[in-house]
């Protein structure tokens, strides 16, 4: 994981301690800040990519600012009936944690594969920060 100094590090680092307690069952989750090359996912394991993909002025008076992030999910599991149960449960657990984080509002997660590989979803996801 990246700086948490970054808006992408902050997120980050919120998901890691918020997903901490879905760690059990041979399931793990591998959180990065970035959009990193993925070559191999372990079984049981869900890897997390942060990325910024705007910033706009926020609407508080402060100088804030609202980032809008792309939250990706990928899975090693590529048969793609056991595929989509696997996503749904991660995405379940993630969006489970998103509405409980109050600084995290999640938009929408739409359905697709990473590097023509790895099947996932992309929660966008937004935050106020200074």
């Amino acid at each position: 994981m990246g700086s948490a100094r970054t808006v992408r590090g902050l997120v980050a680092e919120r998901l890691t301690a918020g997903l901490a307690y879905d760690q059990t069952a041979g399931r793990t989750w591998r959180i990065v800040d970035h959009e990193a090359p993925v070559t191999r996912i372990n079984p049981g394991e869900t890897v997390v990519q942060v990325v910024r993909t705007r910033v706009r002025p926020g609407e508080r008076l402060d100088r804030s600012m609202s980032s809008t992030l792309w939250v990706r999910l990928l899975t090693g599991v590529t048969d793609p009936d056991l595929a989509d149960d696997e996503l749904d449960d991660r995405l379940g657990v993630l969006l489970a944690y998103l509405d409980t984080d109050p600084l995290l509002r999640w938009e929408e997660a739409e359905r697709g594969v990473f590097a023509d590989t790895f099947p996932s979803y992309v929660v966008t996801v937004t935050t106020d920060h200074l």
